[in-house]
């Protein structure tokens, strides 16, 4: 597993509403070295959406306002391309096939797994993350001459699909 001293700085983005799993997580996440911000809802990421740096997210599927795709894709409309990891307290499901087509880097089953968990935020903090085509797609706005915005699109390599 990758250290700190390994990877560029950046925060750790958590969006999850339950208050227990929330403080759990960022427990987790600072004794292993990393930065953090919290946010309960879908809502409340979405309007610092304009301030956030560096980093991941580590976001939930099910909120009490928003979904997580739904989340997700606003953040990408709004040019926010951070690597995003799904967490989930659901079985298996459709839904969470469809994470890695919207660029998810990895969906995660709660109760989560620790050495999983901080494998993939290690991956997701490494300073080229991969993306998927997908992912790398959705970070790119065409500009109404047809052009590909280039100021929009991630750093990273294109991972194989």
């Amino acid at each position: 597993m990758k250290t700190l001293s390994d990877v560029v700085a950046g925060t750790v983005f958590v969006v999850e509403d339950d208050v227990g799993v929330r403080d759990s997580l960022l427990a987790l996440l600072h004794a292993a070295g990393w930065r953090t911000t919290a946010f309960g809802t879908g809502g409340e990421v979405l309007k610092y959406s304009g301030t956030l740096g560096q980093g991941c997210l580590l976001l939930d599927i099910c909120l009490p306002d928003y979904d997580g795709f739904e989340v997700l894709m606003s953040l990408r409309r709004a040019g926010v391309c951070l690597p995003v990891i799904f967490m989930t307290a659901e079985e298996r499901s459709a839904e969470q096939a469809r994470a890695p087509e919207i660029g998810a880097l990895a969906v995660l089953q709660k109760p989560l797994n620790e050495a999983h968990l901080l494998s993939a935020i290690g991956r997701a903090m490494e300073p080229e993350p991969p993306v998927t085509r997908k992912q790398q797609f959705y970070s790119q706005d065409l500009s109404p001459f047809g052009f590909r915005n280039t100021a929009a699109t991630g750093a990273g390599r294109v991972a194989d699909e």
